[in-house]
C-alpha cells in the first residue's frame, strides 16, 4: 500500500492571495490606507474582483496555485473536494463505533 503524507496548512490572507496573484499594486495601496476612507474607483473594482476569486479558493494554498497558475474553477473546485474528502476520511478513523 502507498503511504499518504499531509501537510497541514491554513489559508492564505487575503494579502497572501494578492501577492500569489501578481496583484503587487494592490498590496501596496492597501498597505498605504492609513484611515478609513473610500477607496477609489480604480482599486475597488480590482480588489472586488480578487476578493471574489479569494473567495472561491477558499484561500486554500492548492486551490490559489490552481487558480493563479491556470485560472481554472473546475480545478480549483476539485482541488476544495479533495481537501474536503480527506477531512472527511480522517474524520471516519476517529468516529466511535455505533452499533
Amino acid at each position: 500500500m502507498g503511504q499518504v503524507d499531509f501537510l497541514e496548512m491554513g489559508p492564505m490572507t487575503f494579502t497572501e492571495f494578492l501577492l500569489a496573484d501578481n496583484a503587487d499594486n494592490l498590496v501596496e495601496y492597501l498597505q498605504s490606507v492609513n484611515t478609513p476612507e473610500a477607496v477609489p474607483d480604480v482599486f475597488f473594482a480590482q480588489l472586488e474582483d480578487k476578493l471574489k476569486y479569494y473567495f472561491v479558493t477558499g484561500g486554500m494554498p492548492e486551490s490559489v496555485l490552481v487558480w493563479t497558475e491556470e485560472k481554472d474553477p473546475k480545478g480549483v473546485d476539485r482541488v476544495l473536494s479533495n481537501i474536503i474528502t480527506a477531512y472527511e476520511s480522517d474524520f471516519g478513523k476517529h468516529a466511535p463505533v455505533l452499533g
